[in-house]
């Protein structure tokens, strides 16, 4: 019950923030820029509380879950964004066929459904950490990822966001599988 509380509250925080971003509030509500510093980690160690290693074959086989709807809500937003480029005037043809391959290099999602993100994130975050657990240094890796994502938010590298989430969401990922077993101990780790 605790457990489902706290996501409760973090799927409500998430939307606050998501929303807050779009009404200049960002900074006041929910801090920095940085989306997984603040509320998207949870998300990723819960991930990490129902993960167990596999073969890259099966990890594959399970990310078509997580790539099905990324590709086929993507599409979508292209048609979204298309259709809203079309109405503002917007008559170059890269804004309508490269900049969507652009958005997904900087951001992992085009313009018309930007939340997507989050499923791109997680399907490489998982696919990494099920290549380093089995690693005899792979917490060390873990906390390497960490300090790494911090570092590309102070210094605001803007260049690819998603690769900073992708760091911070494998540190997470691995916290919630190394800690997946506390919430039976009664133990409170936050």
């Amino acid at each position: 019950k605790d457990i489902d509380g706290i996501s409760g509250l973090m799927i409500v925080y998430m939307i606050i923030c998501s929303y807050s971003k779009l009404y200049s509030y960002r900074e006041f509500l929910c801090g920095s820029n940085a989306t997984t510093f603040l509320f998207m980690p949870w998300f990723f160690f819960k991930s990490g509380m129902f993960f167990f290693h596999k073969s890259n074959n099966q990890m594959f086989l399970e990310g078509k879950k997580l790539l099905y709807p990324y590709v086929k809500y993507s599409l979508y937003g292209i048609i979204v964004w298309s259709v809203i480029l079309f109405f503002y005037g917007e008559t170059s043809w890269v804004k309508y066929i490269l900049s969507p391959f652009y958005q997904i290099l900087k951001e992992g999602a085009v313009m018309g459904n930007l939340p997507l993100w989050f499923l791109a994130s997680l399907f490489v975050a998982k696919l990494m950490y099920n290549a380093i657990c089995s690693q005899k240094y792979y917490l060390t890796l873990l906390f390497l990822c960490i300090i790494a994502a911090y570092i590309l938010d102070v210094i605001n590298c803007n260049y690819i966001l998603w690769f900073g989430n992708i760091l911070s969401g494998l540190f997470f990922l691995g916290m919630g599988h190394l800690l997946k077993d506390v919430q039976y101990k009664k133990i409170v780790f936050i």
